[in-house]
């Protein structure tokens, strides 16, 4: 039998005055400020969606795109594709956001990223849309699998301040392209994903030495670095062990 032991946060920093992200897992969705970490274990309901969505500051209703997103994805029926047609399903997400921003003036141009993982007993997918990352954890050592949406010249620096592609935030038809990959089931393997509200305040070598061996206490330390660092941005972690 498969399990996933999850735990997870979304907070809004210390600068922020309110926390665009949402974060999922399952049918479940966290908005706002959580106090302090939330924990779990699946055993069922395959495949299962683990999730993190940053609704990009300085647009107009990001939390909304964000909630957007999280909502959809977490209602969503996938089929038992390779990749669950997470390509098309991510698109379908973004025109989402941009009909419901057409409908009300002041949610002209709202946007969000998304890093999330589809868990099925014999493979997981990740996929990601924007700056948001989805890390593979080795021990204490951390594997990015995300491809950040970024320019070059950004990428070069490590941080995001420049978003190439977001769900939602345009009305033009040119289509947004998802990066999917998929990973063998059928052994222990262990996930973090994380808005740009850690990454820009901690390198991939920080991050890694705040690995604890609990999900749930790796969680609490990684949002107490961030925010010691600065925390300049709304902070959303999902740190996921599949056994």
């Amino acid at each position: 039998m498969q399990s996933v032991d999850y735990a997870m946060i979304t907070h809004h920093g210390k600068v922020r005055p309110h926390n665009e992200d949402s974060i999922a897992v399952g049918s479940w969705i966290g908005t706002g400020t959580m106090l302090k970490p939330g924990r779990g274990i699946a055993e069922s309901n395959w495949p299962l969606l683990l999730l993190v969505a940053d609704g990009v500051g300085g647009h107009a209703g990001g939390e909304v795109a964000s909630r957007i997103s999280a909502d959809y994805l977490s209602g969503y029926e996938f089929d038992n594709s390779d990749d669950f047609n997470l390509p098309t399903v991510l698109i379908q997400a973004s025109r989402r956001i941009i009909d419901q921003a057409s409908q009300s003036p002041s949610l002209w141009g709202m946007a969000t990223t998304v890093v999330g993982l589809l868990v099925h007993p014999d493979r997981i997918a990740w996929f990601n849309v924007g700056d948001s990352r989805a890390y593979r954890i080795f021990e204490s050592d951390l594997v990015q699998l995300s491809i950040d949406d970024v320019p070059d010249w950004d990428r070069e620096w490590g941080r995001s301040h420049v978003i190439t592609q977001v769900l939602g935030g345009t009305f033009s038809t040119e289509e947004i392209v998802p990066h999917v990959g998929t990973i063998p089931g059928g052994h222990e393997s262990r996930f973090l994903l994380c808005s740009d509200g850690l990454t820009d305040m901690m390198s991939d070598t920080e991050i890694a030495s705040a690995i604890q061996t609990s999900n749930y206490r790796t969680v609490e330390e990684l949002l107490k670095r961030a925010i010691a660092a600065g925390g300049h941005d709304n902070i959303s972690i999902v740190v996921a062990t599949i056994s």
